[in-house]
């Protein structure tokens, strides 16, 4: 039979040390799908909490960015105001999470049905857009940065 000389690798300890490197570098990246389960189960079963972490986390970001960029254009050294950007936190996590997770999931299906025909579809968006954002969405949005 033929045999290899011992100091050279064969096909198959080269796949079984290539398959244990793998299975080493698969156990320390997180498995996408089950990450990925992990929060759809999340966002379906904590909805007012994922929103409000969402949307809170994501208005403070991006007031901190913006607060940053123009601090760099004015090449001033102020600091970064975090009274404001915890003011973006709080109407992020609070009115653009949990009040809009309620309003848009909960009270618009009761008002307009959950129908996604073109009719209702519509009145939901001139809703949204004549009457919510007018007298609600920006009151309320001026009021949290005054």
């Amino acid at each position: 039979a033929f045999q290899m000389h011992p100091s050279v690798p064969s096909p198959v300890n080269m796949r079984t040390r290539t398959s244990r490197q793998e299975n080493t570098c698969m156990q320390m990246v997180p498995d996408a799908a089950a990450t990925l389960s992990l929060v759809s189960s999340f966002w379906n079963t904590q909805p007012y909490t994922a929103a409000a972490l969402t949307c809170g986390l994501n208005a403070s970001a991006a007031d901190y960015v913006a607060q940053k960029r123009d601090l760099a254009k004015a090449a001033t050294r102020q600091k970064t105001d975090l009274h404001r950007t915890a003011a973006f936190l709080l109407y992020g996590a609070i009115y653009q999470g949990m009040g809009q997770e309620y309003i848009y999931n909960q009270l618009y299906p009761i008002l307009f049905g959950a129908s996604t025909s073109f009719a209702t579809v519509l009145s939901k968006v001139l809703f949204d857009l004549l009457i919510q954002t007018t007298l609600l969405t920006l009151p309320i949005a001026y009021m949290s940065k005054a």
